[in-house]
């Protein structure tokens, strides 16, 4: 099905409530750089959260992938197995999550030490009470994402979008609770600890609330007949499962070696780590996962119907969206990079040399943003054509490479090395991808290439503003100056900026691009 004029509503819509998220997000993490810094206990409480987030993240993204082109293509031909193979799958991955918190649970002093080699002994003791708190929001997130592929595959976006939203505002709460009390550090993590829980058990709840009716409830009393006649959907989608799952395994296993170096450095290195990972993460968060919501059960169903040439409009627009709004912000977080994390984070307990550690780590995030962005979309249209191993051949050996260069990099230039290890695997990702997918779903490079030059010659035309901000930075003393200067500065380059990228995409004649091809794709 092509992107019409209603999806591309459902669309913004889903970036709006992405751009809240982040919004929401990132004033948790300001409150949480001011509250924590780059502390010994930082570094404790973002290393027990590491693990049951990861497996959780891994859980989620793994599970709501595997279930959407087959839920699709149940749903797409109204076929009346739908049900009970999603009541059965979720039975399924309830259980195999139980058994991973036991295996977690039992092996705790293990993962948490082996994780953690450079933390002092206290710093270990603290984590490891954290991490109990903690991990027991893996048990709700199979639940979460069968609801969330249910529910995207009806069409119904926004509930789903929403549950993280809440999450973070429950975690945004404790943290102002904490800060504002004020709590000692030492008590503090162990409420954030709670919050985090609390905050996950809201999501689940919020999203089963969408599936009370009828049509949309998942789960129903099973016969061994019903099991039978379910037994195939339900194993096709835990084999993607599996292989979605290797995939993301293949890139946790970098995050897991980037703490692993960054554990051996100077204090405070893996929460500055942290920091700069989630501004870069930004735009993937807002547009890039907004794009690939609404395109992947589109491209899912129109598989399921026969339609796959569908595919490539719909593949061949979210790309050229990638290219027009997250090119730019590459471009900022790269060269405003001090600007950016002094701004967002430099007061209370994270100062000047936390803002150092950070920045250092952002260049080389900053630079991997647009090339995460194609990789992702590329990656969405081989699983709806059931196409996984080029994906999976792709990521293992750019996750390895990239941990090589982890090591070789933090040897020769210390923890912003990890950046730029990510920046130059991402791209080689992003481009073995687009070559793979053009061999197996031919997306005509050739015609789209007089819009992607337009595109990046309205982001050349913007770099000399942005270069002028960066060195304004340093011209008027920004980094020592007051919050209203500082404030003053960030609303003058976000209006300079802007204003200059709208007059470069219509002057390079980019900005109508996405506008014609709505129109073209929804008639």
């Amino acid at each position: 099905m092509r992107l019409k004029f209603a999806e591309f509503a459902e669309l913004k819509t889903v970036i709006v409530i992405n751009l809240i998220l982040a919004v929401v997000a990132l004033l948790k993490d300001i409150v949480l750089a001011s509250y924590l810094g780059t502390q010994a206990q930082a570094d404790a409480f973002w290393l027990a959260f590491f693990i049951p987030d990861t497996a959780a993240n891994l859980l989620g993204g793994s599970i709501t992938t595997a279930c959407i082109p087959v839920f699709a293509r149940l749903h797409a031909a109204e076929d009346d197995r739908m049900k009970n193979t999603v009541t059965l799958v979720t039975l399924c991955f309830a259980l195999g999550t139980l058994g991973l918190y036991l295996g977690l649970f039992f092996t705790r002093h293990i993962v948490i030490r082996g994780l953690g080699a450079g933390l002092p002994r206290s710093g270990l003791d603290l984590c490891l009470d954290l991490f109990v708190i903690m991990l027991p929001l893996i048990l709700a997130f199979p639940l979460i994402s069968v609801g969330t592929a249910m529910l995207q595959v009806h069409h119904r976006f926004n509930l789903p979008a929403s549950a993280p939203v809440l999450f973070n505002v429950v975690l945004l709460s404790g943290v102002l609770y904490s800060y504002l009390r004020p709590i000692p550090i030492e008590q503090g993590v162990y409420l954030l600890a709670a919050s985090v829980l609390t905050g996950t058990g809201l999501m689940m709840v919020l999203v089963w609330s969408g599936l009370r009716n009828n049509h949309l409830r998942i789960w129903r009393r099973l016969s061994l007949p019903q099991l039978k006649k379910s037994r195939r959907q339900a194993k096709e989608v835990i084999k993607v499962f599996f292989i979605y799952l290797t995939i993301l395994l293949s890139l946790q296993a970098v995050y897991a070696v980037e703490r692993y170096l960054a554990s051996g450095l100077a204090e405070g290195s893996i929460a500055g780590l942290n920091y700069a990972f989630r501004i870069a993460q930004f735009p993937l968060w807002v547009f890039v996962a907004a794009v690939s919501t609404v395109a992947f059960p589109a491209m899912s169903r129109a598989i399921g119907q026969g339609r796959a040439d569908e595919i490539k409009h719909t593949l061949s627009r979210a790309l050229l969206q990638i290219l027009i709004i997250v090119l730019p912000l590459t471009a900022c977080l790269f060269l405003l990079r001090v600007p950016v994390v002094t701004i967002l984070f430099q007061r209370g307990s994270f100062d000047t040399g936390s803002v150092e550690i950070t920045a250092g780590v952002l260049a080389g995030y900053a630079l991997s943003i647009v090339w995460q962005g194609i990789a992702l979309i590329c990656q969405r249209a081989f699983l709806a054509i059931g196409q996984a191993l080029p994906v999976f051949l792709s990521f293992l050996f750019f996750s390895s490479l990239n941990i090589l260069f982890d090591f070789s990099l933090v040897r020769s230039i210390g923890l912003p090395g990890l950046g730029y290890g990510a920046a130059v695997c991402a791209f080689g990702n992003a481009l073995v991808l687009l070559y793979l997918l053009n061999r197996v779903l031919p997306l005509g490079i050739g015609n789209q290439a007089g819009r992607v030059f337009r595109i990046l010659a309205a982001n050349l035309l913007l770099l000399p503003v942005i270069y002028f901000f960066a060195r304004l930075w340093a011209w008027i003393g920004a980094a020592t100056a007051g919050l209203a200067l500082k404030m003053g500065y960030a609303a003058a380059a976000a209006a300079v900026g802007l204003l200059a990228y709208w007059l470069s995409l219509r002057v390079c004649g980019a900005g109508k691009i996405l506008e014609s091809r709505v129109c073209q794709e929804g008639r």
